[in-house]
């Protein structure tokens, strides 16, 4: 049998409805935190904490970019919306390689 839409799910006992709408609300604010650490100045007090997580700026992009293109597709109701959006994350870092120099 199909699973009614509005029935709680096991995951957070939260509807799928409320579970995709937070997922964008993160995913906005994930987009956010992306933009302005890609375009604060290195000397900013932001940069410099994130520098003390010795983490490798490489491995900093991968993760962020690859939540960025997921949580949509995860998100939106409609696949195709999903992936166009993911896709658009692409784009967004080309703008935003490109507003660094």
């Amino acid at each position: 049998m199909l699973r009614e839409q509005n029935k709680p799910t096991a995951q957070l006992g939260l509807r799928s409805e409320m579970q995709q709408t937070l997922m964008l609300i993160f995913w906005a604010v994930l987009i956010c935190c992306v933009v302005i650490g890609s375009l604060a100045p290195a000397a900013s007090p932001l940069m410099v904490a994130i520098g003390r997580l010795h983490i490798n700026d490489k491995v900093q992009h991968f993760c962020a970019y690859l939540a960025l293109s997921s949580l949509p597709v995860i998100g939106f109701r409609d696949r195709r919306r999903g992936i166009v959006a993911g896709l658009s994350m692409f784009v967004l870092g080309v703008l935003l390689e490109g507003g660094q120099h």
